[in-house]
């Protein structure tokens, strides 16, 4: 019994109890300090708002005294029984509070705000429900917390992707700021550490005391995080009751001519540079409703269409930057009295004002360009030149034009077309150009496509013209084309990594993730059931199946969402994998959905072409791995084609793989095509071609004007941002607005057409016309918008002065020439038509004239060879045989004639036969 010593442990920290108390009180003080607040300090701005607030308020006064008196059991089921009161009141505020915000300011995110609120009372009905469940004699059941597992998530989903824009009070915008992201990115991390403990419970697990311990605490964690959410979409800007005033934007983000990619990054940099000065339209935001018009003419026009018939609130269409998709929308655009400007539109047939009245374009009319032709011709000494084009029921009229002026310069002319896809009839049509211009000079001028361009010089290489074609063009491409691959390739590159930069997939994943691991027992398991459950012959169109697993509920919300991505880029399959290799998901639910691809595994398909993608993409995680066609046996072993990358969560870790399976008609670029045809060939070939595009900025002297747009800002210093901006993103760090391969020519003039339309409105609204008249103006008012653009507006822009003169706005011509690989720009073609050379002008060194084939010269001579071989022997024999004949004939003649012949002359013959017959001999 003697005291020997001190025997002590040190508890773990899970084991620090949790002072209810405190946390109680805490909670009791700031419910009583809101309520003060609004009573006294910050009026409700409403009546009907002060009476809900107040009867809320009575019900908090009754409940309050409940928690402050004893604990026991009778006082808890008084606490559950007065909660239910609580909450029907608090729903009435809500109603009233969202209508009167609607009311008072259309624009304000109020029921986005109160989403983001409702998803802090779901965090803690949920861990109330899961205690109660621990404790008996409650009516809570496990569905209940099942039904509130299910309205969070669908809450986590509208608040990231938002809901389709109809100007309704239920309205929920996409977040689309970096901070907004990362928010609730970290509000989905707090989220799915606790949704596997309240999952648990729900299935039929039992609320033990370490359980419950476990989902208060990190209760606490998710709702520290989701409340730092609410906070950032309550407070995070002063401009959240302005009113927004948009714009309409079908952009060609892919197409033909994709530099709607340019234009999109240019113009959210626009209107939040305008949207953050509040000096041209204070009290207003504008914002682009941005859409894919894809290059094409119809489908320009259906957007523009259905977005007025939802919703005819727009203050102008901008955007369009493709001249066939203006040439039919400015009808259309004319027919609702939409005011029209675009952001590029360069053809020259546009600027016809009886033709098309009410069109307004930022592009450069490029028509004098022919000028640079012409000069060309003088200081070359060119003297043919063949137009090239694509179909030629596209391109030859306007072939035929350019003919016709090539000839008025002095130019013989002749206009050569093969289909975009006919190989081999492009590669005829270079071969005869090799044939035609042997010694001569080849002078190509193309019309068509990028993909067509690249083609056509692929084919002088394998056609095997010499290096040094002079190829002609004008327009707009993409940066240093003739060093890339195709356009359609880098879509499907960037598309793949804009995904698996973006919250959206990183959300699905882990959904599917958590629900594949938690359907079965074990992966072998999971594979086979669910197999038989969506491997289906529905394919595609099976949206979801019926039963309790979570897996259902992701299907649910998540197939629609990749569905329509497939649909809207074509693929043929889209495929999430685990870093296992299983298969977790995939739209068209072939044979390998739900099977192991790893190389190490076991699964039927490891060894395909999917399986090499999986393994390239777990190899090269950050890589875009591309994997060439090869019969699949999942499509019926058609050939099948991929593109994969590792999917990383919000910490950088590797938790995944993301595929497609390219559609059957995908068109590789020609260089993965044809050996011959590297980008290095290509871009030899291509020294030395000249183009003639719009300059796309102010001259020297201009750039550091000051920009009354942009208050601190010259064209220098924007045109700076622009291309931090496109290649960082923006807000920087959006994979989805960065812009690989920008189109430089026209990247400012997004910026000056979205402050051209912050100009006219400010105009119209100084004139006394009120905000909702300019949105459905009638036609005096659509009248005086449009006469605005085309004839007062006048200022300093970015892309130069924007001053429009009937549809178009001049600016300069840019000649570039390709020298030593690189764009260097080597002349300017005035407003006057005049051209002018830059340091040396253009460089002829890398131009040169065709071969003429050295056994050519030997057909030229063999009919003179031969001629001379047969006729001059027989020529020499015969004169030696003519001369032998009359020496014979004079012998004779001479026995016959006796005394009175001529000794001399017998003499002087007879002195010629030795010659004769040495040069017989000879011959």
């Amino acid at each position: 019994g003697k005291l020997i010593g001190v025997f002590c442990t040190q508890m773990p920290p899970e084991s620090k109890p949790i002072d209810s108390s405190v946390v109680l009180t805490d909670a009791i003080s700031k419910l009583d300090d809101f309520f003060l607040d609004f009573k006294f300090e910050i009026p409700p701005p409403a009546q009907t708002i002060a009476d809900k607030l107040y009867a809320v308020s009575d019900k908090w006064s009754a409940l309050e005294q409940v928690f402050k008196g004893s604990r026991s059991m009778q006082a808890l089921q008084d606490i559950v029984s007065q909660s239910t009161a609580f909450d029907a009141a608090t729903t009435g505020l809500e109603e009233v509070w969202i209508d009167a915000a609607w009311a008072a300011a259309p624009t304000l995110e109020g029921t986005k705000m109160l989403l983001a609120s409702k998803q802090l009372a779901l965090l803690q009905s949920m861990c109330k429900d899961a205690v109660l469940l621990g404790m008996d004699g409650f009516a809570t059941t496990r569905q209940d917390i099942k039904n509130s597992l299910a309205a969070y998530e669908a809450n986590h989903v509208l608040l990231v992707n938002g809901n389709k824009r109809r100007l309704a009070k239920t309205d929920v915008a996409e977040t689309e700021a970096e901070e907004g992201l990362n928010v609730l990115a970290s509000a989905q991390a707090a989220w799915e550490a606790l949704k596997p403990e309240l999952q648990g419970i729900a299935d039929g697990g039992t609320a033990t005391e370490p359980t419950l311990r476990k989902v208060v605490e990190l209760t606490a964690d998710a709702v520290k995080s989701m409340g730092a959410a609410a906070t950032y979409f309550t407070t995070t800007t002063r401009t959240t009751t302005m009113m927004t005033l948009e714009i309409l934007a079908p952009m060609p983000l892919t197409g033909d001519w994709p530099a709607g990619q340019t234009f999109r990054t240019t113009a959210l940099l626009a209107e939040a540079l305008i949207n953050q000065e509040q000096s041209l339209l204070p009290g207003f935001l504008l914002h682009h409703v941005i859409h894919d018009d894809k290059c094409d003419a119809s489908h320009g026009s259906e957007i523009v269409l259905a977005e007025m018939s939802a919703k005819s609130t727009y203050v102008g269409l901008g955007g369009i930057g493709c001249s066939a998709v203006c040439a039919q929308v400015a009808s259309v655009a004319s027919s609702i009295r939409l005011p029209f400007l675009s952001y590029d539109c360069p053809a020259p047939e546009l600027a016809e004002t009886v033709q098309y009245p009410v069109l307004t374009r930022m592009g450069t009319d490029t028509s004098a360009f022919t000028e640079v032709i012409k000069k060309l011709r003088q200081e070359h000494g060119w003297e043919h030149i063949y137009v090239v084009s694509g179909d030629q029921s596209k391109y030859r009229e306007q072939a035929e034009e350019y003919m016709a002026i090539f000839k008025s310069f002095g130019y013989s002319a002749e206009y050569l077309n093969a289909y975009d896809g006919d190989w081999n009839s492009i590669e005829s049509m270079m071969s005869g150009i090799k044939a035609n211009t042997k010694g001569k000079m080849r002078v190509v001028f193309m019309l068509g496509t990028e993909t067509y361009f690249r083609k056509v010089v692929c084919a002088s290489i394998s056609a095997g013209l010499k290096k040094g074609v002079a190829w002609l063009s004008q327009g707009t491409w993409r940066d240093e084309w003739w060093k890339k691959s195709d356009m359609s390739t880098s879509f499907h590159r960037q598309w793949l990594r804009e995904d698996v930069g973006g919250s959206q997939l990183k959300t699905a994943f882990a959904a599917f993730k958590t629900a594949w691991d938690s359907f079965r027992s074990n992966a072998a398991e999971t594979r086979v059931a669910l197999q038989g459950l969506y491997a289906t012959d529905e394919k595609d169109a099976l949206m979801s199946v019926e039963g309790p697993e979570a897996y259902h509920s992701a299907h649910r919300r998540w197939h629609a969402v990749y569905r329509q991505v497939l649909y809207d880029r074509n693929y043929y399959d889209i495929f999430i994998f685990d870093t296992n290799g299983d298969m977790i998901y995939s739209v068209y639910k072939e044979s390998d959905y739900a099977t192991n691809f790893k190389a190490s595994g076991s699964g039927k398909w490891k060894d395909s072409g999917l399986g090499d993608a999986f393994e390239a993409a777990m190899a090269s995680p950050d890589a875009v791995s591309y994997i060439d066609w090869k019969p699949y046996g999942p499509s019926g072993y058609a050939d099948a084609a991929f593109f994969a990358t590792g999917l990383r969560d919000e910490d950088g870790n590797l938790v995944g793989v993301y595929a497609i399976q390219l559609p059957p008609d995908f068109e590789k670029s020609i260089e993965e095509v044809q050996s011959e045809c590297t980008l290095g060939a290509i871009a030899e070939a291509y020294e030395g071609a000249i183009n003639i595009a719009g300059l796309g900025r102010p001259t020297e002297e201009h750039m550091e004007n000051p920009l009354p747009c942009f208050k601190g800002h010259s064209a220098r210093s924007l045109l700076s941002l622009i291309d931090k901006h496109l290649e960082l993103g923006y807000p920087e760090g959006n994979l989805r607005t960065q812009v690989v391969d920008p189109f430089h020519e026209v990247k400012a003039q997004a910026i000056d057409a979205t402050c051209a339309f912050a100009f006219a409105v400010q105009y119209l609204l100084q004139q006394g016309y009120n905000i909702e008249d300019i949105k459905k103006p009638g036609p005096a008012l659509y009248e005086k918008f449009n006469n605005y653009l085309r004839t007062e507006l006048d200022f300093q822009g970015v892309s130069g002065q924007v001053k429009f003169d009937g549809n178009s706005k001049h600016n300069l011509l840019v000649v570039q020439q390709v020298q030593e690989g690189t764009k260097e720009e080597v002349g300017l073609v005035f407003v006057n038509r005049s051209v002018s050379w830059m340091r040396n002008g253009t460089s002829d060194t890398a131009w040169t004239k065709e071969d003429v084939d050295k056994f050519e010269f030997m057909w030229i001579f063999h009919p003179i060879f031969l001629t001379l071989a047969i006729c001059c022997p027989c020529c020499l024999g015969f004169r030696a045989g003519w001369k032998r004949f009359r020496r014979n004939t004079g012998a004779q003649g001479s026995e016959r004639s006796g005394p009175g012949t001529d000794q001399p002359a017998q003499e002087a013959k007879k002195m010629e036969t030795p010659a004769d017959d040495v040069a017989v001999a000879q011959v």
